[in-house]
């Protein structure tokens, strides 16, 4: 599920094995490409690359350039999969241009680029009032060898996932202007408008569920015990292998709230194909517990020492409730002023 940025939001874009450096002072822009005829949206994901231009004008691919940031407002880049989430939330309807910054960074200097991403508003529309996810427990390392002690040290316990958040009760106005349909969504008790808009009549959905809980972290391996050793005037037994650290739980999904959807009679057409949902959501996966330390060496002559224990999976957590059912229904009601 989503997570909501409501700020100026740095995205990184790291760097590949064995990628080449940029000279910005040879830079004459840094130009992003995607698929332009698609369908594009709030709450869309697409795929898209950048290009450092030099002055000759050679294109470099610079999409996991460590040099570049991305600076945008309510934009979300995964390098992973190369893909950039739209979760700005438009609070004035007929805006079609997003403007970012592409900043190109030398060891001393930088330069920056104005970008622009335009919105067709012509794919499915995607109302994402869900509550935001919780974020996932850290995974711990395993523990290094013991510098002093025999036995090998316990692992780490991962750290719980966070609680996904809950919905807050929306009421949301569905009208029709010219060939665009618009969708006015409020959250109850909160200064929260958003107005969102699409031509395409025939895929509408409004979630107004809780956010997922994030997973438990997993915990970190025991370390090995220290190996025996047989000296002239001492003897060191084999050390036990340290015990593995306990996996995380993971968070509670939030609960779904109550939603009103009013559509215009001049909109009603959309009631065929109207998606509105406001589950609770799925509890966070528990982490997995640490492996145990193997048993230290022994030295000749000396018996064998033992394994620690394996640590314990966390607990799954729980899901969110659902909220009442939607009240969805065709009525009358003024929007020229909206």
């Amino acid at each position: 599920m989503k997570k909501i940025y409501s700020y100026l939001l740095p995205l990184f874009f790291l760097a590949s094995c064995g990628a080449g450096k940029v000279a910005i002072e040879n830079t004459q822009q840094v130009i992003f490409e995607y698929d332009e005829s698609r369908p594009l949206n709030y709450g869309d994901t697409l795929a898209v690359s950048f290009y450092n231009v030099s002055l000759e004008g050679e294109r470099t691919d610079v999409s996991r350039s460590i040099q570049l940031k991305i600076y945008g407002e309510g934009l979300y880049y995964d390098r992973k999969e190369q893909l950039l989430f739209i979760e700005k939330r438009p609070e004035v309807k007929d805006i079609e241009a997003l403007n970012f910054q592409s900043v190109l960074r030398g060891k001393e200097d930088s330069v920056t680029f104005n970008q622009t991403l335009k919105l067709n508003f012509t794919g499915p529309l995607n109302l994402d009032l869900s509550g935001e996810s919780g974020n996932k427990g850290y995974n711990r390392m395993s523990r290094l060898r013991p510098a002093i002690l025999s036995r090998g040290k316990t692992g780490k316990d991962g750290h719980d996932g966070l609680d996904g958040e809950d919905a807050k009760p929306a009421k949301v106005h569905l009208w029709k202007s010219g060939e665009m349909y618009y969708a006015r969504a409020e959250l109850l008790g909160t200064d929260s408008v958003w107005i969102y808009q699409t031509t395409n009549k025939d895929s509408i959905l409004i979630n107004n569920s809780g956010g997922d809980g994030g997973d438990g972290g997993n915990g970190g391996d025991g370390s090995r015990g220290k190996k025996g050793k047989i000296g002239d005037d001492y003897e060191r037994e084999p050390g036990i292998g340290g015990d593995g650290g306990n996996g995380g739980n993971g968070g509670d999904g939030g609960n779904g709230a109550a939603i009103e959807v009013i559509v215009h009679p001049n909109a009603q057409e959309v009631m065929t194909a109207l998606s509105v949902i406001n589950s609770g959501g799925k509890g966070g996966d528990a982490g997995e517990g640490g492996d145990a330390g193997k048993a230290g060496k022994p030295a000749v002559g000396q018996e064998d020492s033992v394994d620690g224990e394996e640590g314990s999976q966390g607990k799954n957590g729980n899901s969110g409730k659902a909220g009442s059912i939607p009240n969805v229904r065709v009525e009358k009601f003024e929007f020229k002023n909206w």
